[in-house]
């Protein structure tokens, strides 16, 4: 059976330091994560956190983002309960934080 991408929207329109909800992602692998910001001057970290079997959160990347430009993250063979994005450091932008994963 042919593998089907869903979209996992993680952070959206995030404009302080905040942290995105935990989305169920357990059914799934290889996951993507897709950072974008908009505005005129942006500045902020993005971290990819993933939920442990003990219920703990582990960071597995982080990003500065300066930029309007995107930001890709992959991480092919990953499989987790559940992830989110955080936004930390923020001093100006938009944040979006979406994820893709195979199911």
């Amino acid at each position: 059976m042919p593998l089907e991408l869903q979209q996992v929207l993680l952070l959206t329109g995030a404009t302080a330091n905040t942290t995105g909800e935990e989305q169920n992602t357990s059914l799934g692998r290889g996951l993507t994560f897709y950072i974008e910001a908009t505005g005129g001057s942006i500045a902020g970290t993005i971290d990819i956190d993933v939920k442990t079997p003990a219920g703990n959160w582990l960071t597995i990347d982080s990003a500065g983002v300066t930029s309007t430009d995107p930001i890709i993250i992959q991480d092919g063979d990953g499989a987790y309960l559940a992830v989110r994005a955080v936004l930390r450091d923020y001093s100006s932008g938009t944040f979006n934080v979406v994820a893709t994963v195979s199911v």
